[in-house]
C-alpha cells in the first residue's frame, strides 16, 4: 500500500534583465499565469528554474476545489482504496 499527498510548492524562474519588462507586462495582462507559460511561449529566453526548498505545504480538499488531496492505493495503477474527496 502507498499514500499520495497533494502539496503546493513555490518555484523560481530567473528572467534575463533585458526581458524583465516584457515578462512583467505579460504577467500583468494575464498572458503568463504559471511557469509553464514561460516555456510554452516563443520568447527565446534561456531560463533558469528551481523548486524552492522548504516551501511545500499540504493542501486541503477545499483548497483543491473539493478534489482529493490524499489517496491510498494498494499498488501502482490501481484504483484508490480511499481518498479524502469532498462528496457533495
Amino acid at each position: 500500500m502507498y499514500i499520495d499527498f497533494k502539496i503546493t510548492t513555490w518555484e523560481r524562474v530567473e528572467i534575463p534583465p533585458e526581458r524583465e519588462k516584457e515578462v512583467l507586462t505579460k504577467l500583468k495582462s494575464g498572458e503568463i499565469e504559471c511557469s509553464n507559460d514561460l516555456w510554452s511561449m516563443d520568447m527565446n529566453m534561456d531560463l533558469t528554474y528551481e523548486t524552492l526548498d522548504d516551501t511545500s505545504v499540504q493542501m486541503t480538499p477545499k483548497e483543491n476545489l473539493s478534489s482529493p488531496t490524499i489517496e491510498v492505493f494498494k499498488e501502482r495503477g490501481s484504483d484508490p482504496l480511499w481518498d479524502n474527496w469532498i462528496k457533495k
